[in-house]
């Protein structure tokens, strides 16, 4: 990963809620720090809310600040919790460009867990027992893209 010299990146995780894992710096070590305690279970709130992250995302920037403004979301692009082609659209009104690197395949597959050093010890289950599955949303993907300007 790498920044240009003044260039500040954060980290912003999210499931049905989102946080803020690494607040925005020009220490890139840092932000590798922080990406490698990122794993599933760390938010509480299980669901897909993409579009409170691009608001957490908005709220961390300075709104005073001439610097460009960009967001790059990891994602299925499955969206539970609320509308994400609006929240990218608004980022865009206010100024930013979010870009979306979908992870999966449209067909789904379970999705896996992993112990405290990053090996595979199973597959997510739901309430009932059965095996979560995640599927690739391309079509949500491609116009929230386009509403945010991204790529």
């Amino acid at each position: 990963m790498y920044a240009s010299t003044g260039d500040r990146i954060g980290l912003v995780v999210f499931a049905g809620s989102a946080y803020v894992q690494c607040p925005l710096t020009t220490d890139v070590e840092a932000l590798k720090l922080f990406l490698g305690t990122v794993n599933t279970n760390m938010v509480p709130t299980q669901g897909t809310a993409v579009g409170t992250a691009i608001d957490l995302c908005m709220a961390s920037f300075d709104e005073h600040s001439e610097a460009s403004k960009m967001i790059v979301v990891l994602t299925d692009g499955e969206n539970h919790e609320d509308d994400v082609v609006a929240a990218a659209s608004q980022a865009k009104d206010k100024g930013a460009s979010v870009h979306f690197w979908g992870i999966g395949s449209p067909e789904g597959s379970p999705i896996p867990t992993l112990d405290r050093r990053g090996r595979p010890m199973g597959f997510r289950n739901d309430n009932d027992g059965n095996p979560v599955v995640s599927r690739l949303d391309e079509a949500t993907l491609l116009q929230a893209t386009q509403a945010g300007g991204g790529t």
